[in-house]
């Protein structure tokens, strides 16, 4: 498993951007996946461990990503 703490920059309804401890990367997030009452200028633990794939094996997921896919770049 990784941790590593993350400031919480910015709450904007449904998306928080979070910036890792070095301070060099930044990333968006659900902001429900936040917990309760943290509130932008908040730190953060962010913990990540390898997953089993959900039942389907990502199936449906996969089938959602390639349908809303443009070809373009990746927006973050």
């Amino acid at each position: 498993m990784k941790r590593t703490l993350a400031f919480v920059d910015e709450v904007d309804g449904a998306t928080a951007r979070l910036i890792a401890a070095d301070g060099a990367h930044s990333f968006a997030l659900p902001s429900a996946l936040l917990p309760p009452n943290t509130v932008e200028g908040s730190w953060v633990q962010i913990e990540i461990a390898p997953a089993e794939a959900p039942d389907d094996g990502g199936k449906e997921l996969r089938k959602r990503l390639v349908r809303d896919d443009d070809g373009g770049d990746l927006k973050l």
